[in-house]
């Protein structure tokens, strides 16, 4: 566990690196009221609608969580000519994030999650996919704002929600880059693919897991099995695999493994838990942690977000609340 007091000198370090965000974007919506009745058409319930707020998600949250942290996350990813993407870009420029790296698809859809919320309960999510072709313009805009960022960057995370924003193309030339100038790569990856081959470390959560190494459950008694097949065929440093209640599990290239356990706290909601989860380990490595600290940090930002309903960033104080003295 991370005492408060190295917790301080983490978040020292971590003020102000510029961490490339490569990925999917999409815009989180929240319709939230309460529900007292039951329809009289319908065997469903009435939300009496009372708010609603748009959060940045996938790789926006990812990036929200570093921006949250004190880092400098630089955003790179698609938005569609819609007005879902023109409320995407005020919420990352409301965030203070670097968006030079947005790409606008005039003939896509900006991803769009809708969730209906009652008190505290999610009742029901309509989600509005990014479709439509990437043209050569729009795939040769992305290339070049994705090694633009991160030429600069102390590290890059892969957010692939596995939409069309991180072809296997750029995926490859991604991890090429960071390699040669010798900065860290993380990759939160759902298309399961060899192209992320040679990242610095995967955090897949269990079933991400079973389709990377080309299988169709997971058993708990298996995972350091299939872990070591993703390592063999992927070839990362690392493989933090994520595991809900069970915490995280380490496995590094060379052998061993090393478990983190979850913290015992209320889950409330753990969406986009996985995006704090790479977003913190990416900022872990770029402030020169090791990778098994790293993911204790993670424990922490990820333990402070469940506690939360909905998309939700972590910060510094709340971390140090659960911290050790």
């Amino acid at each position: 566990m991370i005492t408060r007091h190295r917790l301080a000198e983490i978040r020292k370090l971590a003020e102000g690196l510029r961490i490339a965000v490569v990925g999917d974007l999409m815009l989180d919506e929240f319709l939230a009221g309460t529900v007292e009745r039951i329809s009289p058409e319908a065997p469903v319930p009435v939300l009496t609608f009372q708010t609603n707020r748009f959060v940045l998600g996938g790789a926006g949250n990812a990036a929200r969580t570093l921006a949250a942290l004190g880092a400098k996350p630089a955003l790179v990813g698609l938005v569609g000519g819609d007005t879902t993407g023109q409320t995407l870009l005020a919420e990352a420029l409301a965030e203070g994030m670097d968006v030079s790296g947005l790409v606008v698809a005039p003939r896509r859809s900006t991803t769009l999650k809708t969730r209906i919320v009652a008190q505290t309960q999610q009742v029901v999510r309509i989600d509005r996919e990014a479709a439509g072709p990437l043209g050569p313009a729009v795939r040769r805009s992305m290339r070049e704002a994705a090694l633009a960022a991160v030429s600069s960057a102390s590290a890059v995370l892969a957010s692939d929600y596995d939409k069309g924003a991180v072809p296997a193309a750029l995926a490859r030339e991604l991890i090429e880059a960071t390699r040669a100038r010798g900065v860290p790569s993380v990759v939160d990856s759902k298309a399961g693919h060899t192209a992320y081959r040679g990242a610095t470390v995967l955090t897949p959560n269990v079933s991400e897991l079973a389709k990377m190494a080309r299988t169709q459950v997971v058993s708990a008694r298996d995972v350091s099995r299939v872990a070591a097949a993703v390592l063999r065929r992927l070839a990362p440093e690392a493989l933090l695999v994520t595991r809900s209640e069970d915490g995280m599990s380490l496995f590094a290239s060379g052998g061993g493994r090393v478990d983190v356990p979850a913290l015992a706290t209320e889950v409330r909601d753990v969406t986009g838990a996985g995006d704090t989860v790479a977003a913190v380990v990416a900022l872990g490595l770029a402030a020169g942690l090791d990778l098994t600290e790293s993911a204790l940090l993670a424990t922490l930002a990820a333990a402070v977000v469940v506690r939360k309903v909905g998309t939700a960033a972590p910060s510094w104080d709340e971390m140090a609340a659960l911290a050790e003295d």
